[in-house]
This record gives structure tokens, C-alpha cells and sequence, in this order.
């Protein structure tokens, strides 16, 4: 953006509008990833025709999901194999 000598102010322009442009799609990306991940995840389960299926978990049915899977052996351990 800082340009001196012979055409400095066309470069600068084209810096401006460049720059301009870069932080405009970052900007506007960012704002609307989400929400077309939404609409097409909403537009599957409709389709699908399994929206009432697909609640998201709370805090309380991770956690007892997690200490469950903890509870259950390791079908790997073998105590009777020696390494």
C-alpha cells in the first residue's frame, strides 16, 4: 500500500481493492459456512425423515455414555497372552 514513482497511485488503488477483497471473503466465509452447514444438515434430515431421531446429547448423557464405555473390558486384553 505504499507505493511511490510512476504509477503509484494506480498501485495503490489496486492494493486497496485487493486487500479490500481478501477481508471482505474472510469475513463473509466465515459468517456463512455455519449456516449453510445448517440449512443442508437440516434439508438431509428432512429427507431422511429422521429429525425427531437426531437430538443433540446433553452435557449428562455424554458423560454416562463415556464412563459406560469405561466400565466395559478392553476385548483386546488377553491375560493369558505374554508379550
Amino acid at each position: 500500500m505504499v507505493a511511490t514513482g510512476a504509477g503509484a497511485k494506480s498501485r495503490q488503488s489496486l492494493g486497496i481493492v485487493i486487500l479490500g477483497g481478501i477481508l471482505a471473503l474472510a469475513v463473509v466465509g466465515t459468517l456463512l459456512t455455519p449456516s449453510f452447514y445448517t440449512l443442508v444438515q437440516s434439508i438431509k434430515e428432512k429427507l431422511k425423515g429422521n429429525s425427531s431421531e437426531s437430538k443433540p446429547q446433553t452435557a449428562e448423557t455424554m458423560v454416562n455414555n463415556i464412563t459406560k464405555k469405561r466400565e466395559q473390558p478392553d476385548r483386546y486384553s488377553h491375560s493369558g497372552w505374554s508379550t
